[in-house]
């Protein structure tokens, strides 16, 4: 999965908002407080990346590749994003390898999401 970073007003207005979101429909992440406009933009697309990667690990089990590598990658706002999604993936894939490439990320979420994070299994490059 790969997360564009910062380009529009809209991803501007999102980076500045200091406001706390917290996700009440996502699996997974109902305990965790994440930076407001990022959570935003997380919950808008996060149904459509889920579908395209189930179909994609659905389709390597018929290849008999059953724990694939999956990769979320992103740059600054996009970095943001693809750590949220990195720690959703290892919720869904548990025994999957999962990487996290980010670059110049910035602080997205509150301290017990990075205290879960740290616990889980994700590559971070």
């Amino acid at each position: 999965t790969i997360f564009v970073p910062t380009s529009s007003m809209f991803n501007w207005s999102s980076n500045i908002s200091a406001m706390l979101y917290t996700f009440e429909n996502i699996p997974f992440m109902s305990q965790h407080a994440i930076h407001y406009g990022y959570g935003t933009m997380y919950t808008s697309a996060y149904q459509k990346i889920d579908e395209a990667i189930k179909e994609r690990v659905k389709s390597l089990a018929k290849h008999q590749i059953k724990n694939p590598k999956l990769i979320s990658t992103g740059m600054s706002l996009g970095g943001a994003l693809a750590g949220i999604h990195a720690y959703r993936l290892s919720c869904m894939y548990p025994e999957s390898d999962i990487y996290n490439i980010s670059f110049g990320s910035p602080k997205f979420a509150s301290d017990n999401f990075y205290t879960d994070y740290c616990c889980t299994q994700i590559d971070m490059i």
